[in-house]
C-alpha cells in the first residue's frame, strides 16, 4: 500500500478560466482515484497553495475517508497574503484532516512573489505550524541558504522527534539535503527522480535511509518517464517508488512498508 503524500487532485468543475490544474478535461475525481487504488495507492494528501483552495479541499476530505488535505500559501503568491488569509488559516489549520502547513517556502527562480513578499508569508506560517504543531510541507527553489535559516531555527523550536516537515519534490543540492535532515526532514521524490537528466539525485537518493523518504506525484505535474509529457495521476507514482528503491537498493515491498511508516510518523495519523 502506498500514500500520495504530495497531490493536487483534480478539480470535478474547475473555475472558469483556470489553469492551474494543467489539465483541459480533468478526470472525474471517483475515476482518478479507482486508477490510483488498482496501482495500491490508498491515501492521498491533497495540498493547498492558497486559502480560495481551501473550500474544495475540506469538502473532498469530508468526502472521502481516504484523503486528507493541508491549509497554507505557496511561495508564488506570497505578493497575495494578507492579515485576513492569516485569520482563515488559523482556523482551517484546526480541521481534524488537515495534516500540515504549506505547501510554503521560497522560490526565486520564476520571481511571481519578490523575496522579500515570501519570506513575510513564508514567515507567519511557520509560527502558525509552531501554535498549531503541524509540519511544514516545504517547496524549494534556489532559494537553500536563506530558506535553511528559517528551517533551522523552525526545528529548533519544534521540539518533537516526529518530523517538522517535508521537503516536498526534492531537487536541491545535496547538501541542502543533507542539512534538513540532520533537522529531522523528511525528503519526499516525485517523478523528477526518473528523468534522464535526474542522475545527481539518484546519487543522492542511494545515500538515504529508507526512514527518511516519501514518494508523491506532485500531480497533475512532473509525470514521470514513461509518462513525460502527459498530466500526472497518482498511480503513475509507482514508477518514482520503482526508481527509488533501486536507489535505496530495497525491494519495492519494503520501500511502501517503510514510506507509510514515515507518513503515519510525520503526521500522526493511522494507515
Amino acid at each position: 500500500m502506498w500514500t500520495d503524500s504530495h497531490c493536487h487532485l483534480p478539480l470535478l468543475k474547475p473555475e472558469p478560466g483556470s489553469t492551474h490544474y494543467n489539465n483541459p478535461n480533468p478526470p472525474l475525481l471517483s475515476d482518478y482515484l479507482a486508477r490510483a487504488n488498482e496501482q495500491g495507492i490508498h491515501r492521498f494528501l491533497n495540498i493547498c497553495t492558497d486559502t480560495p483552495d481551501l473550500e474544495n479541499l475540506e469538502v473532498t476530505s469530508h468526502a472521502l475517508p481516504n484523503v486528507y488535505h493541508t491549509a497554507g500559501i505557496h511561495p508564488h503568491d506570497g505578493k497575495l497574503y494578507t492579515q485576513e488569509k492569516l485569520t482563515v488559516l488559523d482556523e482551517a489549520l484546526s480541521h481534524p484532516k488537515c495534516l500540515a502547513v504549506g505547501e510554503c517556502g521560497i522560490d526565486t527562480h520564476y520571481q511571481n512573489s519578490n523575496l522579500e513578499q515570501q519570506l513575510i508569508a513564508l514567515d507567519v506560517q511557520l509560527e502558525l505550524a509552531l501554535k498549531h504543531h503541524k509540519p511544514l510541507m516545504i517547496h524549494s527553489r534556489e532559494s537553500e541558504d536563506v530558506l535553511y535559516e528559517r528551517l533551522n531555527r523552525f526545528a529548533s523550536a519544534w521540539g518533537t522527534d516526529s518530523p517538522p516537515g517535508i521537503l516536498h519534490c526534492f531537487s536541491g543540492s545535496s547538501k541542502f539535503g543533507r542539512q534538513c535532515l540532520e533537522l529531522g526532514f523528511l525528503v519526499s521524490f516525485s517523478g523528477i527522480l526518473t528523468f534522464k537528466t535526474a542522475q545527481t539525485l539518484r546519487d543522492f537518493a542511494q545515500t538515504l535511509d529508507p526512514t527518511q523518504v516519501l514518494v508523491e506525484t506532485d500531480s497533475p505535474f512532473l509525470a514521470p518517464v514513461p509518462y513525460r509529457g502527459k498530466p500526472c495521476e497518482s498511480w503513475m507514482m509507482i514508477e518514482t517508488a520503482k526508481v527509488l528503491a533501486q536507489s535505496l537498493r530495497i525491494s519495492l515491498e519494503s520501500l511502501a512498508e517503510a514510506t507509510e511508516k514515515n507518513f503515519n510518523r510525520a503526521f500522526s495519523v493511522d494507515s
